[in-house]
């Protein structure tokens, strides 16, 4: 399998990209500010492209390109923030951060309606979750980003898409009260978090005889599988954290059925989430002194990467995967009986 730094040779020029992207933008608004505006033409000059309609339109469509240009920037600094390991990433994550809260006071003072600010509400507690310096402020913003959502129409709310924005939200004022040191408090979010994704996971849960047909299905499908399988995860970690340990153990054993379901045929998004939830659980079981069993769940975790990077395409899912897959390759390693023969683990993926 390939290291960070090829993935993330790749990553740095996503990254460029979308300060490229903000850079054009910044440059579109000036220009839109210094620009003089035109006299008013004659009566008898105007045209129908003149009339207050059509410049409306030019309008609305210079704000739609304008709306374009920014989310593809702030799609790509929000995944530029993800990664700490690499404060050259953050840096510049950090110079997109105050146009990304400019932008949505924008939305706010504006008559956008309520998806957008509700995306741009979570993009903004994403990066300031991220950078892993503004916790508080992160926390605020998704408390924020909740109150948008409830202003989404009860359809657009209790869609498939709104209840895994919802349960994203959930998670991230959880995740943002935990690292401020307050697990016992991030525990009411985590567990509002799995809830709405068990739900989600029981509507589209396979029975026997039942299969998959359509791009859609199968899609809707690995979303709902893997957001339930993380909140798993995401709940037991802070149980864990907590200081409880046995509550912990129970959660994971509760995700780990899902793994075991589905685990010998899944998609890149499943295995990525299936792999964590594996490598977690086998962590809690090394904890307790069962070096046998929680070997059997990192190798389970390590085959799942291992299957997954096979197949990813996207440069960010193989940087995941690649996250996930170097320390269990170690942690292997360090924990081989001393009798193993030295072929015991499975050749690394090209």
């Amino acid at each position: 399998m390939k290291t960070f730094d090829h993935v993330n040779a790749r990553r740095g020029m996503a990254v460029a990209a979308g300060l490229a992207a903000l850079a054009c933008l910044n440059s579109c608004e000036d220009a839109q500010k210094q620009e003089p505006k035109p006299e008013a033409p004659k009566a008898a000059e105007t045209t129908a492209a003149e009339t207050p309609a059509k410049e409306e339109q030019r309008a609305d469509t210079l704000a739609e390109s304008r709306d374009a240009l920014f989310h593809a920037a702030m799609d790509i600094m929000v995944a530029a923030s993800a990664n700490d390991d690499f404060p050259a990433f953050n840096s510049k994550s950090r110079s997109a951060l105050e146009l990304l809260e400019k932008y949505y006071a924008d939305l706010q003072a504006g008559s956008k309606d309520s998806r957008e600010r509700v995306r741009t509400a979570c993009a903004v507690a994403k990066v300031l979750r991220n950078l892993g310096s503004a916790h508080v402020r992160a926390e605020a913003a998704y408390r924020q980003a909740l109150v948008e959502y409830e202003t989404l129409p009860e359809a657009d709310r209790k869609a498939p898409e709104g209840c895994q924005l919802l349960s994203s939200i959930y998670n991230g004022i959880a995740s943002s009260i935990l690292m401020q040191g307050k697990p016992a408090d991030a525990l009411e979010f985590y567990q509002k978090a799995l809830e709405v994704d068990k739900a989600q996971f029981e509507a589209v849960d396979m029975k026997e005889g039942d299969t998959l047909e359509g791009k859609d299905k199968v899609s809707a499908f690995s979303r709902a599988v893997a957001d339930v399988v993380d909140s798993y995860r995401c709940l037991g970690d802070c149980q864990r954290v907590a200081d409880d340990p046995e509550e912990a153990m129970d959660t994971y054993k509760a995700g780990m059925e899902i793994v075991q379901k589905y685990g010998k045929q899944f998609t890149i998004q499943m295995g990525i989430s299936f792999a964590k939830l594996a490598t977690a659980y086998g962590d809690e079981l090394q904890r307790r002194g069962d070096t046998e069993k929680a070997r059997a769940a990192w190798a389970t975790a390590l085959n799942m990467c291992r299957v997954a990077y096979q197949s990813a395409v996207d440069n960010m899912d193989k940087l995941e995967i690649a996250r996930v897959h170097e320390p269990l390759v170690k942690v292997l390693k360090e924990t081989m009986p001393a009798d193993a023969p030295a072929a015991e683990e499975a050749p690394a993926a090209e």
